[in-house]
């Protein structure tokens, strides 16, 4: 963490059927303060499946996945991951990061309301090069995102249809590092904290949205003086004009800066033009949306890029843009992996299908809700 200057980790010490855990008690803290201001905790957790990993922390113990999970041929479909996540949503203080947007899970998971953030920095973006594919997630278009960055904007694909759901959920970021070939930190992100940095006040951050991920560029942006996370409200009928300033840092060559708005790219920035301190706006909105800014840099071998967390934009009654391709998008893909479910014991399947019947309500009345295209 010195050598990095990584002042927030988290140690993994609980995975599906491991845990450290099982025959030792912590003997000290379960968050770790050094160097006055570097924190990290060793009670962190992640339950992997079919369906996807979930990473859990803030936990006091362990969930109990050891004694309770089979890892057989139906790749622990039971119990049911969501089982788990409401057993942790009991404990207070507890945060739960999507470990990768594109997992297969993942409808489900926005749908249950109880995930936190999701990572769009992930370990498939390693230091010296990509995991090329979405291993048992949702696969990609090769066509549409070809190699090698094609994974990378996938992810940010998927992460622009949640928030085009109206889902406000910051983005986050993991290495895995100890199991991929990434330094502690490689992939990470920073948040701005109020008043000083504490291990508190780090997490109300990232929650606040005031912050941005990299594994390269240092991109700093304000709107209208504001961090990322903002909420800009206007009248019906009036357009709203928003300013945007960015500084950047990079070791890498820097192919072009992009400012997304509901998704799709508003502006880009090519290289060619400094942008060491740049005027990037105005972005201008008569409807309610979203707006951040990406920097993707010139790494032909890796998706090395850094992004802002969201700004909103709330115009008139209507708080939330909700796109309707965007739901019909996790409802169909909700509906391909809940076909997957067969278990052999017909009440199991039964569990375990009733929480995507939940999520198929969900979906449903946020297609309903919708007031975009």
């Amino acid at each position: 963490m010195r050598s990095e200057d990584l002042h927030v980790a988290p140690v993994i010490t609980w995975w599906n059927t491991n845990n450290l855990w099982a025959t030792q008690k912590p003997t000290g803290p379960l968050i770790v303060r050094f160097d006055s201001d570097r924190y990290y905790s060793i009670m962190a957790g992640e339950d992997e499946r079919s369906g996807g990993s979930l990473l859990y922390f803030g936990l006091n113990t362990p969930l109990p996945l050891a004694t309770n999970l089979s890892m057989g041929a139906e790749r622990g479909e039971y119990p049911p991951q969501m089982r788990f996540l409401r057993m942790a949503r009991k404990e207070s203080g507890v945060w739960v990061d999507i470990e990768k947007p594109f997992w297969y899970d993942v409808p489900l998971w926005l749908a249950s309301g109880m995930v936190d953030s999701v990572e769009i920095a992930h370990n498939h973006m390693d230091q010296g090069g990509m995991i090329d594919n979405e291993a048992w997630g949702r696969a990609r278009n090769r066509a549409q995102f070809p190699s090698p960055w094609g994974n990378g904007l996938w992810t940010q694909e998927i992460y622009y249809r949640i928030l085009n759901c109206g889902i406000r959920l910051p983005p986050s970021a993991g290495s895995a590092s100890g199991v991929l070939p990434n330094p502690v930190g490689y992939n990470r992100v920073y948040v701005h904290t109020e008043n000083g940095l504490s291990y508190d006040a780090w997490w109300n951050g990232l929650r606040a949205g005031r912050s941005f991920v990299t594994n390269g560029p240092l991109l700093r942006v304000k709107a209208d003086g504001h961090w990322p996370g903002y909420v800009f409200k206007g009248k019906d009928g009036k357009t709203l004009s928003i300013g945007l300033e960015a500084a950047l840092d990079s070791r890498d060559p820097i192919e072009r800066i992009e400012v997304i708005k509901n998704g799709l790219v508003e502006r880009t920035i090519p290289a060619s033009e400094s942008v060491r301190d740049h005027f990037l706006g105005p972005i201008r909105f008569s409807e309610s949306g979203w707006f951040l800014v990406r920097a993707i840099a010139n790494v032909p071998e890796t998706f090395r890029f850094a992004s802002t967390a969201p700004f909103y934009v709330e115009i008139g009654i209507a708080p939330a843009r909700i796109s309707r391709a965007s739901a019909q998008f996790f409802l169909e893909w909700l509906h391909e992996r809940s076909s997957l479910i067969h278990l052999s014991d017909p009440l199991q399947e039964a569990e375990a299908l009733k929480y995507y019947s939940e999520a198929d309500r969900y979906w449903q009345a946020k297609i309903r809700q919708s007031n975009a295209n």
